[in-house]
């Protein structure tokens, strides 16, 4: 893996560069120089996340979604990774409980027809939108009519995903895992 090679190479370079404390760590317990190893937090286009959120509005009535009505946004492969198939057991959930709300789901990939099965298993069809592979401005779009951003994956390093939800204002709840917990934290 590339951790390894930079951590192994480091005598060649003058400064790695690793998006967050936890990949900086790993280096360091792989003998790396803490002093030569600099975390750079990944960034988002601020006039891309105004465009987004100008978009709301039309975004929400092109789906005819009310005013007051809850969206949530997931965007990921469609992989064990991402977890698409507790994201079927969350919407399952919040509709047991009879708690409204529309989903935007962005992605492919091989457990895309587990995912489907399951939404229809669990008739959440008239609330979730199967968006399947989409540009990124379209993606953008989505978001910006959201609430919520649901990223359960099982592994991540820094989602961009996460960093366009934050930026669009829009509430992540995600996995604990990598540096997802950090970028609420990073100060510049």
């Amino acid at each position: 893996r590339v951790l390894f090679r930079s951590a192994g190479y480091q005598d060649l370079m003058e400064l790695n560069l690793v998006t967050n404390t936890e990949v900086r760590q790993s280096m360091i317990d792989l003998g790396a120089d803490p002093d030569r190893i600099e975390v750079c937090y990944t960034g988002i286009d601020a006039e891309e996340m105004a465009a987004a959120a100008r978009q709301r509005n039309a975004t929400r009535a092109m789906f005819d979604i009310p005013d007051a009505m809850p969206v949530l946004a997931f965007a990921g492969r469609m992989t064990e990774q991402k977890r698409p198939l507790l994201l079927a057991e969350i919407l399952h959930e919040l509709a047991h409980r009879g708690i409204p709300f529309y989903a935007f789901v962005v992605g492919d990939g091989h457990l895309r027809p587990d995912l489907e099965q399951r939404i229809r298993k669990y008739r959440l069809g008239p609330s979730v939108h199967l968006a399947g592979t989409l540009d990124h401005g379209q993606w953008l779009e989505l978001l910006g009519a959201a609430e919520i951003f649901l990223l359960p994956s099982l592994y991540e390093g820094i989602s961009i995903a996460l960093s366009e939800a934050m930026g669009l204002g829009v509430v992540p709840v995600v996995s604990a895992v990598g540096g997802q917990a950090e970028i609420g934290r990073a100060h510049v």
